[in-house]
């Protein structure tokens, strides 16, 4: 009898466990949607953009040290510029020992709360989704590959490497090229240094959204994505120029692989452009979803 009901009982679960992956292998894959208002947008690239000069340029001032503690986890680049409001009602006190309870929550700047990460809109769409590659990974490899590295500088004339390449005539005529013709280039206003060491890679996200009233200086950059993907504010939209441009030497692409990726449309399918050294590619990103593949695919 107690043999009749244990195999009774492992037939129960097998059809149950075979049930279950007939119900997944069957059921069709929910694809996000982009909205109209973030599809369709110009990518430009130009090769040679930056010149040796200014490549070696940006490369000494990586390595300088001249950067001091700005060089942080893209979860800290709260770090480089100060939020008003930082929060909006979802904030916790601090543990006794001074963590965060929530796993969605995490301390924040002054560690006097805590709060959700400046970008957990990116980060929670990465490791749902293990990014480009579809990435089936245990939580602390997505977490490595997801913090890369970067310098957010808002005053543009600090360093001679950026304050010289704005005022390149190239500069400006590739900025222009890609600005909407009923809004032509203003001034340049925030220079980046990202590094992504081997394995590491940049998440699916629209840049920091500016509108006339809200901006990362007033509110956390998730609502500002939420604000954009709702097309409720677009009449307040502030267009802006990205120029992501390549200061690395090597040139074997197909190894290290690191591609700026793109959504143009709703097909599923996404534009890539190879991230050759000094090339540089045009876009306002905070409208074209887009990312970079793993830079050293293989490395943990």
């Amino acid at each position: 009898t107690t043999t009749a009901a244990m195999s009774g009982a492992a037939a129960a679960v097998m059809a149950i466990v075979a049930m279950a992956a007939a119900v997944w292998v069957t059921r069709p894959w929910s694809r996000v949607q982009l909205p109209d208002n973030l599809l369709r947008h110009p990518i430009n690239v130009e090769d040679d953009f930056l010149s040796e000069e200014s490549a070696e340029a940006l490369r000494q001032l990586l390595r300088s040290g001249d950067l001091g503690d700005h060089l942080n986890t893209n979860a800290a680049d709260v770090r480089s510029y100060t939020t008003r409001n930082e929060h909006i009602g979802e904030a916790r006190p601090l543990e006794s020992d001074g963590t965060c309870s929530h796993h969605f929550l995490i301390p924040n700047t002054n560690r006097t709360q805590c709060i959700l990460p400046g970008r957990i809109d990116v980060a929670a769409h990465y490791l749902r989704s293990g990014g480009t590659l579809g990435a089936k990974e245990k939580f602390e490899y997505q977490a490595a590959r997801l913090l890369s590295f970067g310098a957010y500088i808002f005053d543009v004339n600090r360093h001679a490497a950026f304050a010289t390449l704005f005022k390149q005539e190239k500069f400006k005529q590739f900025a222009t090229r890609t600005c909407p013709p009923s809004r032509p280039l203003a001034e340049p206003f925030q220079a980046n240094l990202i590094v992504q060491v081997p394995g590491q890679t940049v998440a699916a996200h629209i840049d920091g959204v500016y509108f006339e009233r809200a901006s990362r200086f007033d509110v956390p950059q998730w609502l500002l994505a939420v604000m954009k993907f709702s097309k409720l504010f677009d009449d307040e939209f502030v267009p802006q120029i990205q120029i992501v441009a390549y200061a690395h030497e090597w040139d074997d692409v197909s190894r290290r692989r690191g591609e700026f990726v793109y959504w143009g449309d709703n097909s599923g399918s996404y534009g890539s452009v190879a991230p050759l050294p000094r090339r540089g590619i045009g876009c306002d990103g905070s409208r074209p979803v887009h990312a970079a593949t793993p830079y050293r695919p293989d490395v943990r």
